[in-house]
């Protein structure tokens, strides 16, 4: 039968999750070239686990003080208790593949479904950190261990985590 957005192949459904390859692609620079981690934050987004990701940013100032730390996703002055990053503000689509490129892992948290930001950065050649909680798992099972990993939703973990792709 007919599935809107999607394919029908024997007894379930595909649909494509892909990304948009004229917008999201690997940087020409090799991978050595990138440096520290970026965390993309929205506090307005529940789901986004903003908390968590400032409790993670503190843990990785005080415990690991030699990472680089970014920001993506909200304005600079939103973040005003959050000292000691760069903060990239809010991104065009056009402006995303530089960014994506740029750092050695990514930190992006969903709480609550499938995010298409993993495909995107991995898309742009990054790695990702996300939460080992169920509705992530399945993005587990999509992506290679050598671009996504799941880590679980505790700040001290996490900047393990971190710490150990940089």
């Amino acid at each position: 039968g007919y599935v809107p957005g999607g394919q029908r192949e024997q007894d379930h459904c595909t649909y494509n999750l892909a990304v948009t390859h004229d917008d999201y692609f690997p940087s020409a620079a090799p991978a050595t070239s990138r440096q520290g981690v970026c965390f993309y934050v929205r506090a307005s987004t529940e789901r986004r686990g903003f908390d968590l990701a400032l409790m993670t940013i503190e843990v990785l100032q005080r415990d690991y003080p030699h990472i680089p730390i970014a920001t993506v996703g909200m304005h600079a002055p939103e973040l005003h208790q959050v000292t000691g990053c760069k903060h990239l503000g809010i991104k065009a689509v056009s402006q995303l593949q530089q960014v994506y490129s740029a750092y050695a892992a990514y930190v992006v948290f969903s709480f609550t479904n499938y995010s298409l930001l993993p495909a995107e950065i991995i898309a742009c050649g990054g790695h990702v950190i996300d939460l080992d909680i169920p509705s992530n798992q399945a993005s587990a099972a999509l992506f290679s261990s050598e671009h996504y990993e799941l880590c679980e939703p505790d700040p001290y973990r996490l900047a393990e985590c971190v710490a150990a792709r940089i």
